[in-house]
């Protein structure tokens, strides 16, 4: 690759960045962020569940798997479980 097609490629992947942050990651931060707490387990559960599809579909060592559980800590509250699985060992 030459110099400037190094420089090309950096300067499309720089821009590519800037919209995805600006048009998605920056949105779905606002979002998650004002969500009741009770959805944010949801929400780590589901991107949990994106991690383990991503590794499926992608010839990845797998670093996730298994049946998901998913808890809520608050100051309140402490520790409740959202979802917890029935198969876990004991």
């Amino acid at each position: 690759m030459t110099a400037l097609e190094s420089q090309a490629h950096k300067s499309l992947d720089d821009d590519f960045e800037q919209l995805s942050w600006e048009n998605f990651v920056r949105p779905m931060i606002g979002t998650v962020a004002s969500l009741p707490a009770a959805n944010l387990a949801g929400v780590a559960e589901a991107l949990v569940g994106l991690q383990v599809l991503r590794q499926m579909t992608q010839a990845e060592m797998e670093t996730v798997g298994g049946p998901l559980e998913a808890g809520l800590i608050s100051p309140t509250h402490g520790f409740t479980w959202v979802r917890r699985s029935d198969s876990r060992p004991q």
